[in-house]
């Protein structure tokens, strides 16, 4: 098995050092890997960090000139990837000193076909030591054939999901799909991962072999309103119902986070108006439902992580 290990950097050299040591010190890998960090950054913060701590030939760097955006950037490190198998990760995110030794003998030992492996992951704020959750809580492995069953974890109370930068990928099924000619903009990465199903299954180990890291420049702290409806309805299009009540749920999760974005002055103009009527009666018909309570008692521990 030939594996290619590429960490997507961007201005967060901070950060980049502690993740490009965590696969530096995996344990016992079974397999031997590259190494290269993707420097998409507008500064040279990234080159001085590393031309500081690692050795010439520690591992490979390529820097981008000029500057992608993210789903460019993304795109064209999988356009250059030579491998059988691939992780891409991002420079925010730390790796268990077991994530290669363990990931790959999950790909060894399984004779189904295969598009992408993801882990379980701690989540922590400022202190990797103080990890105040997991990413899902599944004890077994889980596996996926089809987009709906995919989806739907995706929605509150289905138990999580693994994270996006955990992900152990089938190279040339990888290939075979173009994220910027998919939908959903922010969230291309559930896009890309249920349409990788069209050429294998998709498996969560258990294991927690990751930590996410949450700050305030991660991806999620922007909010765009046309990209989550433009989820919910690639939902609906793979076969979630629109009338579900996960899907009501997260509905209103959506234009929550909106309408608390609005501007003071307009808070009375008939668009909010709607909005709040809207979230005002589903309030109450959630309020006896237990998933409506978890998905809240979730985001409170998500948001006073310490």
């Amino acid at each position: 098995m030939k594996l290619q290990f590429v960490i997507l950097s961007r201005d967060r050299s901070e950060f980049l050092k502690q993740a490009i040591d965590s696969v530096l010190a995996q344990n016992e890998p079974l397999v031997e890997f590259e190494l290269i960090v993707s420097d998409n950054s507008e500064n040279e913060n990234v080159a001085k960090m590393i031309e500081k701590n690692y050795e010439i030939d520690s591992f490979k760097v390529i820097t981008r000139t000029p500057t992608l955006s993210s789903r460019d950037h993304f795109q064209l490190v999988v356009s250059e990837l030579t491998s059988e198998y691939t992780v891409l990760f991002h420079d925010d995110d730390v790796l268990h000193p077991d994530y290669i030794k363990t990931m790959c003998a999950f790909l060894e030992n399984t004779n189904e076909i295969v598009s992408a492996v993801g882990c379980n992951a701690f989540i922590f704020r400022k202190n990797i030591k103080k990890c105040a959750d997991k990413m899902h809580s599944f004890r077994v492995v889980k596996s996926f054939n089809k987009r709906r069953d995919f989806l739907s974890q995706y929605l509150f109370g289905n138990g999580g999901k693994a994270p996006f930068p955990s992900y152990m990928y089938n190279t040339k099924f990888l290939k075979e799909v173009s994220i910027n000619e998919l939908p959903c903009g922010k969230h291309g990465d559930v896009t890309l991962l249920s349409t990788l199903l069209d050429y294998g299954e998709i498996f969560w180990v258990p294991d927690v072999l990751m930590y996410s890291r949450l700050h305030n420049l991660n991806d999620n702290n922007v909010y765009n309103l046309a990209n989550r409806i433009c989820l919910l309805n690639f939902m609906v299009k793979n076969g979630l119902s629109r009338n579900d009540d996960l899907i009501v749920l997260l509905r209103c999760d959506y234009w929550y986070k909106w309408f608390i974005g609005q501007k003071i002055r307009n808070i009375f103009c008939w668009r909010n108006k709607i909005v709040f009527k809207f979230l005002f009666f589903k309030f109450f018909n959630f309020m006896c439902k237990v998933n409506f309570w978890k998905g809240i008692f979730a985001r409170i521990k998500r948001d006073f992580l310490v």
